[in-house]
């Protein structure tokens, strides 16, 4: 043990004596000089970049700080973290700690370094990759950009949906949006089983098509228009939405806002305002799609007609399989004629399939509820007329 800590003692008083006693022109010259018969590349990544944010960095914060527990060698030191916008535990590299990774079975190892700065009183940080010289063009045209679209990735899935509301008249949205705690998902979602299938894979083909709108000339946008009776699912579409992709929610009362106006609107849509930022779902909701001008109607802006009915057999099921966590019952039968015979919004059905949790006494309560209105449509409907003649005895000709 003592031979042991007189060799570092000695590697450390030789490596102070070279560094007092060698200038450090010539001492970079020799680095350079190892650094041409060395087979590795080191590659620096700062925190900043000409004056502005180096958005590799913060890239790379995410994307190693994801991989701390997935490697073969777990870093000594790890940061973790967690704020009100994120989701779950954040981890990253403490300072001066390393990690390796791979891609396409190379070696990339990571190091994060540190260090404060007296004469600017600020702390300089930055990443160091040191890999394999043969690999140079890989790492430059595929594992960084592969980086930046992973942290991308990762940072959106961990990312809390928020919702934003127009602070009214000509003063924009809410400067700080509410977290959108909403716990609708297609899984639960209560909708006809095709079309909730024919949404889900028109959401996947859009969020992946970057660059085919690309390549075609347009802006990366899709418009959906929800229409329906009150009560149908429309606001719950909505938030089944928000959560499959992980967007915000700018919520706009086209009612409310009387300084909107059609071309405003459409320039909104497909106008400038369109081509700024990533992705864009506009939603538009409605009781009544006669009512709306046929130019927001056209594909292009309102690309997906979505109507939302009231209450079929299917979507009962799926109400009762959420409520009661039953897919089959005796009175089930009884209960579909009903269905097929009186309009009930799916958010009335919901309703009563709420106030008891036993299965026989809730289907039998929803039964008399249908059948009740099917009587009260009955009675409000206006009578008959009888034409002339019908019901006189048989004549001549």
């Amino acid at each position: 043990m003592g031979s042991s800590l007189s060799l570092i003692a000695s590697v450390a008083i030789l490596r102070s004596s070279i560094n007092d006693f060698v200038p450090q022109e010539i001492r970079s010259c020799l680095q350079e000089l190892a650094s041409r018969f060395s087979s590795e590349l080191t590659m620096v990544i700062s925190d900043s970049h000409e004056g502005s944010k180096n958005h590799l960095f913060h890239a790379l914060m995410i994307y190693l700080g994801s991989n701390a527990f997935s490697t073969s060698s777990v870093p000594q030191r790890i940061t973790v973290g967690k704020n009100e916008n994120i989701k779950a535990l954040a981890y990253g590299l403490d300072r001066n700690c390393k990690i390796a990774d791979t891609f396409h079975g190379v070696d990339m190892k990571w190091s994060y370094c540190s260090e404060f700065n007296p004469a600017l009183q600020y702390e300089l940080k930055w990443y160091e990759l040191r890999f394999h010289k043969r690999h140079a063009s890989m790492v430059r045209n595929k594992y960084l950009p592969y980086i930046i679209e992973m942290a991308k990735k990762i940072k959106d899935q961990n990312r809390v949906v928020k919702f934003y509301t127009t602070r009214g008249g000509r003063d924009g949205w809410s400067c700080k949006g509410i977290n959108l705690d909403h716990p609708m998902t297609f899984n639960t979602l209560a909708m006809d089983g095709n079309l909730k299938q024919k949404v889900i894979e028109d959401l996947d083909r859009f969020i992946k098509g970057k660059n085919y709108y690309r390549k075609i000339g347009k802006v990366w946008k899709r418009g959906y228009l929800l229409y329906g009776p009150p009560g149908t699912g429309k606001s719950s579409l909505i938030a089944a939405m928000a959560n499959h992709l992980n967007f915000d929610i700018y919520s706009l009362n086209l009612s409310a806002e009387k300084v909107v106006t059609l071309s405003g609107l459409l320039n909104a849509i497909d106008g400038l305002l369109s081509c700024c930022g990533d992705e864009r779902v506009i939603v538009f909701t409605t009781n009544y799609k006669d009512r709306i001008d046929p130019a927001l109607l056209r594909a292009g802006r309102m690309d997906m007609h979505i109507n939302l009915s009231y209450c079929t057999f299917s979507t009962f099921k799926q109400l009762a399989a959420n409520y009661l966590d039953i897919w089959n019952h005796d009175l089930f039968p009884r209960i579909e004629k009903l269905i097929s015979e009186v309009q009930v919004s799916p958010a009335e059905v919901a309703g009563e399939l709420m106030k008891i949790r036993n299965p026989k006494t809730c289907l039998e309560g929803l039964s008399r509820f249908l059948e009740s209105k099917r009587e009260a449509a009955k009675s409000s409907a206006p009578p008959t007329s009888v034409p002339e003649g019908v019901g006189d005895e048989p004549g001549g000709v």
